[in-house]
Parts: C-alpha cells; structure tokens; sequence
C-alpha cells in the first residue's frame, strides 16, 4: 500500500518548506505503469493546463520494458521526450530529467501480485544483462545534448550497489518501485538541483 506522504513530491515539499520556508504545491502527475507513448496524451491536461513554473521529467523504467516488448521503439521514446523539453521550454516552464530507479536483480519468490511476473522476469533481464545501464545512460546523453539538467538517482543505487547494498531491500515491490527511505534520497537530489547545490 503506497500512502502519498511516503513519495518523493510530498517529502520534497516538505523539505523545501523546511529549508526555505515557502509554501509550495507540487503537483504528481505521475501514472503507475505509464511510458512516454501514454504521457504524451495527458501532458496537456494534466502538466501544461497546470501553468507550472518548474517541471520533473521521470521515464525509463516502463519505457525500457515496453521496448523489449515490441510495444514501442527507442526512438519513439527520445523524440517524445524532445517534445516535452521542447514545449515545456515554450511555456517558459523550468525542467530537470531524473532518472528512475534500480529494477530487480533477483526474483525472490514473494511477488503478491502474481500477474506482473512477466514484468518481474523482464525486469530482472534487463537489469541484469546491462541493458538498463545502457538505456539510462543515452538518456543522460541526450539530455546533456538538450541542456537539460539531470538528476541521477539511478547512478545513487548503482553506488549502493557497489557498496554492496541488496538492492532487492531497496524495492517496494519487488520489482521497480522504491521503499520510503529511497524516495526521501530522491527528494534530496532534487532539491539540491533545483537550486543548483
């Protein structure tokens, strides 16, 4: 059960109003299992409509699954990824890219949900073979070619990893989904790049 205050948006207000003491909204908008493909067609409703002044770009995860899928391409992935730098930067709307979690490593045998265990064998694939590694590094590539700040989670629990850390400890669900204590590290880099610390 995921409660809102556990995320990442909540505990970077929170945070903000801690060290700066200002009151701010950050709206989540984002979906469980949405990609690039599906984001493109609420990104009006629910991000542009919304008049923000600073927007947090984060996909990869699903996107990188639906690719082995055969669901959608790599291409489609970045030139939809330039259009919402793109049009972000048109409606005069700060942006920063960050990448996502570490996925499965292992499959524990505890997956409640039994109907993601394609998803959970994938993802351990994927993970496993570098070509996760690989994906979010042209990601960071590409935005580096874009101008477009990153916040590199994924390269925190690659650290956590080396230091030999289970990162199995680390996911929520057993699949791709942080625990608490990894959204709180995911508040903190955010703020630290929104105000360039």
């Amino acid at each position: 059960t995921f409660k809102r205050e556990q995320g990442y948006p909540y505990k970077l207000q929170a945070l903000i109003k801690k060290e700066l003491n200002k009151d701010v909204i950050i709206i989540n908008a984002g979906k469980s299992g949405n990609n690039v493909v599906k984001a493109m067609k609420r990104f009006q409703s629910d991000v542009l409509d919304k008049k923000p002044d600073f927007c947090l770009i984060m996909f990869g995860s699903n996107d990188v699954v639906n690719i082995e899928w055969k669901q959608m391409d790599e291409e489609t992935y970045f030139t939809n990824l330039k259009y919402f730098f793109d049009t972000l930067r048109q409606n005069k709307i700060e942006i920063a890219f960050m990448t996502p979690s570490m996925m499965a490593t292992r499959d524990k045998g505890t997956l409640i949900n039994t109907k993601y265990q394609e998803t959970l064998t994938d993802c351990v694939k994927l993970q496993n073979n570098g070509t996760v590694d690989n994906f979010f590094e042209k990601a960071k590539e590409f935005c580096k070619k874009e101008n477009v700040p990153v916040v590199d989670v994924y390269a925190k629990w690659k650290d956590l990893q080396k230091e030999g850390v289970d990162i199995m400890e680390l996911l929520s669900n057993d699949v791709n989904h942080p625990t608490e204590e990894m959204h709180w590290l995911f508040a903190q880099e955010i703020y630290k790049t929104m105000f360039n610390l």
